[in-house]
C-alpha cells in the first residue's frame, strides 16, 4: 500500500508519504521538491502494519493533508532525460520494485515549470516499454513541432510528438550495443559498441555510417559522440579511442590516453572536453589533445560547457574546472540542498540541469537549486 498527501497554505508547502511493505511501514515527509526524510518502523505482522499506516493516513488528513497531484519520485530512478530549456525536462524512469525484481522497465515524461497550473506540470505520457532506455534527445526545426527521440541498447525506440501527442515505437535494423547519441546541426547521430555510428533521416529510417576497422588489433566500442557541425564529428571510447568524421569519412585520431573515454563535448568556445575513467579529462580538437592535470581519480560520466563554465559529472558529485584546470566540487547550491546522485548533465539553451537515480538539479542564475 502507498498513499502521497500534501498539506499547502500561505506559509508551507509540504509532503507526506507512507508506504508499506509486509510487516513494515515507511514514512517520508519533507518540502514539495525535496527528497525529505524518512524514516522504516517494523511490526510483528503485517496486518499491523498496515493498520498502523491506516491510523497515520487519517489523522494527516484530520490535519488538512490532501492527495498530492504532484508527481511521487519515492519509489522509482532517472534513467536519461534531455532539457531544451531547465524549466522543461523530458525524462525516463524505471520502477524499483520492477527493476528489482529484474522486469526491464522504462517509462516517459515531461516536467514543464512553464505550464501556469502546478498540477498539470508532470506529465506521463502513455506508452511504457518493456526495454531499457539509455539516450533521449529532442529535436526543434524550424517551423514544425518539437520531437523527442529515445534510444534503447538494441536499436529500440520512443518517438514522441509533445504537440499532437503522436507516440511511436519501433526497432532500427541491425542497430546493436547502443550507448548514446547527440544532436548535431538538427540531426540525430547515435554510436555504441564495436565502433557503431547512425545518422536518424526520419521516423525508423536511419543511416549506419560506422568506420571502417581495417588495422583494429582489438574489439573496441564507442561510449559518445558530438560534434561541431556535421563536418565535425567525433567518436570516444574504450582505451582512449577517438575518432574524428569529417561528414565523408571517419579518421582515427592518436590518443595520448589508453583509458576508457565515457563524454565528449564540443563547445562554443571551439574546445572539444573528454572525460573518463579514472579522472582523465582532455581538451583538444582535430588531430591536438592534451590531458588535463584535474588532481581526479574517480570516474567522471559525462561533461559540458555553459556560458563559457565546464561541468563534469561523476556518481555523486558535480564538479567545476577551474582557471588552472582543476576539477573542484561546485558549491553554489540553494540553501547549501546538494545533490547524492548524480551521472547526466543536461545542456539546455538557458542552463544545465544535472540528472542522478534519484535527484533532478538545475543550473541558473550561477545557482544550482533542486527540482526533485
Amino acid at each position: 500500500m502507498k498513499k502521497y498527501l500534501e498539506y499547502k497554505d500561505e506559509k508551507s508547502h509540504k509532503f507526506w508519504a507512507i508506504e508499506v511493505k509486509d510487516n513494515s511501514r515507511t514514512v517520508t515527509y519533507g518540502k514539495v521538491g525535496s527528497k525529505g526524510r524518512s524514516s522504516t518502523k517494523t511490526f510483528d505482522t503485517a496486518e499491523a502494519a498496515q493498520k498502523d499506516a491506516e491510523k497515520m493516513i487519517k489523522a494527516k488528513i484530520k490535519e488538512g493533508y490532501k492527495e498530492g497531484k504532484t508527481m511521487n519520485h519515492q519509489g522509482s530512478t532517472f534513467i536519461c532525460g534531455c532539457a531544451p530549456f531547465t524549466d522543461m525536462v523530458f525524462f525516463v524512469k524505471s520502477l524499483d520494485e520492477m527493476t528489482n525484481k529484474g522486469v526491464t522497465n522504462s517509462s516517459f515524461f515531461l516536467w514543464d515549470e512553464q505550464i501556469k497550473d502546478k498540477d498539470k506540470r508532470w506529465m506521463k505520457y502513455s506508452t511504457s516499454v518493456g526495454w531499457l532506455a539509455l539516450t533521449i534527445n529532442t529535436i526543434k526545426m524550424k517551423g514544425k513541432d518539437r520531437i523527442t527521440i529515445t534510444l534503447g541498447k538494441n536499436g529500440e525506440y520512443f518517438e514522441l510528438n509533445p504537440v499532437t501527442l503522436n507516440e511511436e515505437t519501433g526497432v532500427i535494423q541491425d542497430a546493436k550495443f547502443i550507448r548514446s547519441s547527440k544532436v548535431i546541426e538538427n540531426t540525430l547521430y547515435a554510436c555504441g559498441m564495436d565502433g557503431l555510428v547512425i545518422k536518424r533521416k526520419s521516423l525508423g529510417n536511419w543511416d549506419n555510417i560506422t568506420p571502417t576497422l581495417e588495422g583494429q588489433d582489438t574489439i573496441f566500442g564507442f561510449e559518445d559522440i558530438s560534434g561541431f557541425s556535421e563536418d565535425e564529428i567525433y567518436a570516444v571510447g574504450w582505451k582512449g579511442e577517438i575518432w574524428r568524421y569529417n561528414g565523408k569519412k571517419w579518421f582515427k585520431i592518436n590518443s595520448p590516453t589508453t583509458k576508457n573515454l565515457n563524454a565528449i563535448t564540443c563547445a562554443k568556445n571551439g574546445v572539444a572536453y573528454i572525460v573518463g575513467d579514472n579522472g582523465i579529462m582532455l581538451q583538444g580538437r582535430q588531430d591536438s589533445w592534451e590531458i588535463l592535470d584535474t588532481e581526479r581519480h574517480e570516474n567522471l560520466w559525462d561533461v559540458c560547457n555553459y556560458n563559457g563554465e565546464v561541468f563534469v559529472s561523476t556518481d555523486f558529485n558535480i564538479l567545476t574546472l577551474d582557471k588552472n584546470n582543476k576539477l573542484i566540487n561546485e558549491s553554489r547550491f540553494v540553501n547549501d540542498d546538494s545533490p547524492t546522485t548524480c551521472h547526466h548533465l543536461l545542456l539546455g539553451d538557458d542552463g544545465v540541469v544535472s540528472m542522478g537515480g534519484k535527484d533532478l538539479f538545475r543550473y541558473i542564475n550561477k545557482r544550482w537549486e533542486r527540482v526533485v
